[in-house]
């Protein structure tokens, strides 16, 4: 949806069947370079994104306080990150069916993560849900960098 609104997006993801099925929907998008890496080990330099997006993946990783940071890393002064993920549930059967390391998050958590990371003017709002929808509940997350240390 944004690709013909950009200048460019590096997407990334350690799975290459994710990377295969966003090829697949982004074939026409000349300005979209793929990475099969870790986001822990980003293939960008730090401090060049406006924007990055962490969308449903915090919940798979071990650590997303870290997933956090690193991605704040990789924003210019005033750059923005933006974190879509579900909110706290009690769908224990999620860790073996879908591997969720986490059953959600309280948004407060993710808020103080973004403070940790160095982001300012946080906010923390749940999604409204699709009527049809039969999973979580999902939040949007947003903060600015101010400086890089």
């Amino acid at each position: 949806m944004i690709a013909p609104w950009v200048a460019r997006i590096e997407a990334v993801d350690r799975e290459s069947a994710m990377l295969d099925a966003a090829r697949t929907r982004l074939m026409n998008a000349d300005n979209v370079v793929f990475h099969q890496a870790d986001v822990l080990q980003l293939p960008i330099k730090a401090g060049t994104v406006d924007i990055a997006i962490l969308s449903l993946i915090l919940h798979h990783t071990p650590s997303p306080e870290e997933v956090t940071a690193a991605a704040t890393k990789m924003l210019r002064p005033g750059g923005r990150l933006l974190i879509v993920d579900m909110i706290q549930h009690d769908r224990a059967e999620y860790r073996d069916t879908m591997g969720h390391l986490h059953l959600g998050f309280d948004t407060d958590d993710v808020r103080i993560w973004m403070h940790q990371a160095g982001l300012t003017d946080t906010r923390a709002l749940p999604l409204r849900p699709d009527p049809d929808a039969i999973g979580p509940g999902l939040f949007a997350a947003t903060g600015r960098i101010l400086a890089i240390d």
